[in-house]
């Protein structure tokens, strides 16, 4: 291309921008001498920076057709514009470079904190990776440990289970059997008390001495009996404490219906039982030896005999006033743990073995044996006696007596004050004792008596009532006269209308009967 040409397009390129240069200026420009002005302007002004790219020229031309660039230009006020200082340049550059520097310096910080949070993060991958694994085997190990625990649970279900049916089983057995095994221990007492019954007939009243003997020996066995029946009623009491049919809700229901009823019913009888055992125990152990030492030969004074009786009726109150003590706290007991507990307790003290020679309550009796308490007891009794023996004061001894003697309505035909002959006093004093003795066995009698009637529940009233009219009517050596039964019985009487009871019209044989068929009273008893 000529010159000329390319003079031309570079014109028609400078008006179609509309740029204000004439074409002299250009023609000027492009001369010999200008030459390197122009190269120069050409490197510094039509650049790729200084020049538009296609597509800004496209979008300054759709700006310019559609007036938008000519109204921002005409909104800035080019006259207020001025040159940029080259001291500013150079605080712009300064200030760049330092934002610069400090963008590097942040760049390395961020770098090297990226790089601490990838370590962090191929750690935490590690530990996360370390605890699925543990996680893992744990859970194994916890399945492998509750399969064995499933293993053994189901191997211990079958054995319990099978224990369970076998105790259930035993349990039908021994309820079926409880009928059979009840009606064994009754047969069984049966013939015990049978063989009492055989004992007590073979009784003879030929000497007051053996007689006693054998009384105390059927005493201590009938003593043995009760405790025996008390044993029995402890057992049926603990045996229906526990339902033995558990598995049956309705007969747990109707158990627990029936429980307190059944219970009281059973403590009463056991309280009624309770008492004569520690009677037939006063009997045996206090009234007994100190009857048979008031018919030895070393005791020929009927004051020493009165006061050996006072002795063996003082005792017999005393425990009798603890046996009903012990009814009354036993009937108290509301709770029928407490009450099952007390009696085993109690049953415990009466077999325990002996510890003490002393005397003991009545519930602390022991398993001892008869021969070594009766030697004891009659140690203590010839110990008393030998006390009472050597007295010196006549006087007081004879008052004593007839104080004691006139408590049962016996009247002295002598008075051991006065000063009688000898021979005669003490022929007088063995008529005496003889009725003294005979008196002695018809208190021992009237003991057994109300042991009968403590076991088919009479009250204490009468008890009381018909032992009084019992002495009264049976010391068949004293003559007393129709006034003086009379009076006694007034007097009982009005003792127990102040009790409680109304006492009217008594048959006066059926007293004097009351002890007169010792085989009734065995087969009452055994029908208990």
């Amino acid at each position: 291309m000529n010159p000329d040409q390319a003079l031309g397009q570079l014109l028609n390129v400078i008006e179609s921008y509309n740029i204000p240069i004439s074409k002299d200026e250009i023609q000027q420009a492009f001369d010999a001498g200008n030459a390197q002005e122009l190269e120069t302007w050409v490197q510094e002004c039509l650049n790729p920076d200084t020049l538009l790219s296609r597509e800004e020229e496209a979008l300054y031309s759709m700006l310019e057709h559609s007036g938008v660039a000519r109204r921002l230009q005409a909104a800035q006020h080019l006259d207020s514009l001025r040159p940029v200082q080259d001291d500013e340049i150079r605080d712009a550059l300064l200030t760049l470079e330092a934002s610069t520097s400090a963008i590097a310096k942040q760049e390395s910080i961020l770098r090297a904190q990226h790089d601490a949070l990838l370590t962090f993060q191929r750690s935490r991958l590690h530990v996360e990776t370390q605890a699925r694994r543990t996680a893992i085997q744990k859970h194994r190990k916890r399945q492998q440990t509750l399969q064995r625990l499933r293993l053994a649970y189901d191997e211990l279900f079958k054995e319990v289970n099978d224990d369970y049916n076998e105790f259930r089983r035993s349990i039908l057995k021994t309820e079926a059997l409880l009928p059979y095994i009840l009606e064994e221990l009754s047969r069984h007492d049966d013939s015990r008390f049978l063989s009492v019954e055989r004992e007590i007939r073979k009784v003879q009243v030929d000497r007051v001495d053996e007689t006693l003997n054998q009384k105390g020996k059927l005493c201590s066995t009938l003593r043995g009996l009760l405790v025996d029946n008390i044993r029995y009623r402890l057992d049926r009491i603990y045996l229906e404490t526990i339902p033995t049919s558990q598995h049956d809700h309705l007969a747990v229901s109707n158990y627990e219906d029936n429980q307190e009823a059944g219970l009281a019913s059973e403590l009463q009888t056991l309280a009624d039982e309770i008492v004569p055992v520690v009677e037939m125990f006063v009997e045996h152990e206090y009234v007994a030896p100190l009857k048979a030492a008031a018919t030895n030969q070393r005791f020929r004074h009927e004051t020493e005999a009165a006061i050996v009786l006072d002795k063996a009726s003082t005792l017999l109150t005393q425990m009798f006033n603890t046996a009903e003590l012990l009814k009354t706290k036993l009937l108290k007991l509301s709770s029928q743990t407490v009450a099952a507990t007390f009696l085993t307790r109690l049953l415990a003290d009466v077999e325990d073995q002996e510890s003490d020679k002393s005397p003991k309550t009545p519930w602390s009796v022991g398993a001892r044996s008869v021969e070594s308490k009766s030697e004891v007891k009659a140690n203590h009794a010839d110990a008393l006696f030998q006390r009472l023996s050597n007295r010196s004061e006549e006087d007081e001894s004879a008052s004593a007596t007839r104080r004691l003697l006139g408590g049962y309505g016996i009247v002295l035909d002598h008075d051991p004050s006065q000063n009688v002959d000898r021979q005669l006093l003490d022929g007088a004093v063995s008529d005496r004792e003889r009725k003294l003795v005979q008196v002695s066995c018809e208190v021992e009698s009237s003991i057994l008596s109300r042991i009968e009637r403590s076991i088919h529940g009479a009250s204490d009233a009468q008890h009381l009532l018909m032992d009084e009219l019992l002495f009264d009517t049976k010391f068949n050596a004293v003559k007393l006269s129709d006034v003086d039964i009379e009076a006694r019985m007034k007097s009982l009487q009005r003792s127990v209308e102040r009790a409680g009871f109304s006492v009217t019209n008594f048959d006066m044989e059926k007293l004097h009967g009351i002890n007169k068929d010792r085989e009734d009273f065995v087969t009452r008893w055994s029908a208990t």
